[in-house]
């Protein structure tokens, strides 16, 4: 009777054993194949390990992993000073991101080496954290944003790390001892966070823990030992108008305290994708900006310093002409030392919110001399046609903007033909002395993707005829124009 069941089950019994014998081993392959590929990283300038994308490890392999690449870089060179992680969609959630900063900072104690082989502790370890797609909560993101700002205070005052272990959100209520490390570290620094893609606004709906995030997210932009990342990418992660209060309460408070170090702080904020923001979120910010500028019209900020934020990237965040009106005021109190780089793409701004911009940009310009923005990006506002295009193509004439994208708007020919006038105003105001200039700080417009060629509901043979006319007509214009001034061979037979 045995021998017939065996007889019957054995071939399943030998089946099953192989799959997990190949399994295994394809796991194991997998696994010191990763190794490999990190270790190959080790050649760049830049040590960089990449983690992303490992959801078939468990959490304590990936920080064993990132541990065992930490300790072989401070092994090999102890003196690099840029790491870059990457642990994107890696299922970590909130402890297991936790556990990733916990690992950066453990290993960074040295307290392996001699005092001959500690490194150069006196230059700071820059550390580009990227953990878009982990299930992180309000709760796990404001844990997270608490332990970096420990990463300063800790090693502020001395070369001595005596400070508070952040605990993970489980341990929050049975665990808040304190420890304190006594070894030589290195001053660590967030240059760079990406928290992108995680439901931080929005999480489990508690409306206490997500006023606990946007109290630290305040805490860590106005951080008076420069605690902030450099670059804090928050994109598609259920943002709404209380965080960017939070933003620009946090922006303020920063100026108090670093006015000298721009680079420890906050410089590009990228909040794509949160569509809650709204007009109300932007005139928060906006409103933030106006008001760090009336200090320093007062002369508490040195001319010529950086800019408030280097780059504010609020595309497809639900903004109309409201908030671009809010935004346009904050320039202008400020111009040239507010924004540099502004990205209010896929919104549903009109040409009402354009022509406000525009205005604010051309009445800055009066001011400095010097673009009021370095780039402005207003593509996929479908509400900006020829009226609004036009206004700020004004703009670009007078040199408030160097760099303008109005990629698939409702722009036609007569918008395109203000560009060219534009285009040939600039042209003829380049002296021959300056045209080397122009060239190295040369004038970027991007109108692509715009029905150039439609000019409404007319027969296809009179809008093809009308269109053609104009066009030719308008090459003529700027052929001659750039005749006149000497600059005929500045753009070649681009415009043929």
């Amino acid at each position: 009777k045995y021998c017939r069941m065996w007889s019957i089950f054995h071939p399943t019994v030998v089946a099953i054993l192989v799959i997990y014998v190949i399994l295994y081993q394809c796991d194991a392959v997998q696994s010191a194949s990763t190794t490999n590929n990190l270790m190959q990283y080790k050649k760049l300038e830049v040590p960089f390990i990449d983690l992303s994308y490992l959801t078939h490890l468990d959490t304590k392999r990936l920080y064993q992993i990132l541990k065992d690449n930490i300790q072989n870089e401070f092994g090999s060179n102890n003196n690099f000073r840029q790491l870059q992680i990457d642990v994107s969609s890696s299922c970590l959630g909130d402890s297991g991101v936790l556990d990733m900063v916990e690992c950066l900072a453990e290993e960074n104690k040295n307290d392996d080496h001699g005092d001959d082989d500690v490194g150069d502790l006196s230059s700071p370890l820059h550390v580009s954290l990227e953990a878009r797609m982990n299930h992180i909560s309000p709760l796990g993101a404001s844990s997270l944003f608490d332990r970096i700002i420990s990463f300063r205070n800790q090693t502020s005052s001395s070369g001595e790390i005596d400070g508070n272990r952040i605990a993970k959100p489980e341990e929050n209520v049975k665990d808040n001892h304190q420890t304190h490390y006594k070894q030589k570290s290195r001053n660590i620094f967030m240059n760079s966070l990406d928290l992108g893609f995680n439901d931080i606004g929005h999480g489990s709906g508690d409306k206490k823990e997500i006023y606990a995030f946007n109290k630290s997210l305040k805490r860590l932009i106005e951080n008076e030992v420069g605690g902030c990342p450099r670059v804090l990418r928050l994109d598609v992660c259920g943002l709404g108008a209380p965080s960017c209060r939070a933003i620009g309460k946090g922006l303020i408070e920063r100026e108090k305290h670093v006015l000298n170090q721009p680079s420890q702080s906050l410089r590009e904020l990228y909040l794509s994708g949160n569509d809650a923001i709204g007009d109300g979120g932007l005139a928060a910010l906006a409103a933030a900006l106006k008001t760090i500028a009336k200090e320093d019209n007062r002369g508490e900020r040195k001319q010529g310093k950086a800019s408030i934020l280097d780059h504010l990237d609020v595309s497809s965040c639900g903004i109309g002409d409201v908030g671009v009106e809010a935004i346009a005021i904050g320039i202008d109190s400020k111009p040239g030392g507010c924004i540099k780089r502004l990205n209010l793409s896929n919104n549903q701004i009109t040409d009402e919110g354009a022509i406000a911009l525009s205005k604010a940009l051309i009445n800055g310009r009066q001011k400095i001399n010097d673009y009021c923005l370095d780039t402005l990006d207003l593509s996929n506002n479908h509400g900006i046609g020829d009226e609004g295009a036009t206004a700020l193509f004004e703009a670009l004439e007078c040199g408030a903007i160097r760099s303008l994208s109005l990629r698939s708007c409702s722009i036609k020919w007569r918008g395109a033909a203000a560009l060219g006038r534009s285009l040939a105003n600039i042209a003829l105001d380049c002296s021959s002395e300056e045209v080397s200039l122009c060239n190295s700080n040369g004038i970027e417009v991007d109108i692509s993707g715009n029905h150039i060629g439609k000019n409404g509901p007319r027969k296809k043979s009179s809008v093809h005829e009308n269109v053609m006319n104009g066009m030719t007509f308008l090459s003529k214009r700027i052929k001659s124009s750039l005749k006149d001034a000497g600059l005929n061979t500045l753009v070649g037979s681009s415009l043929e």
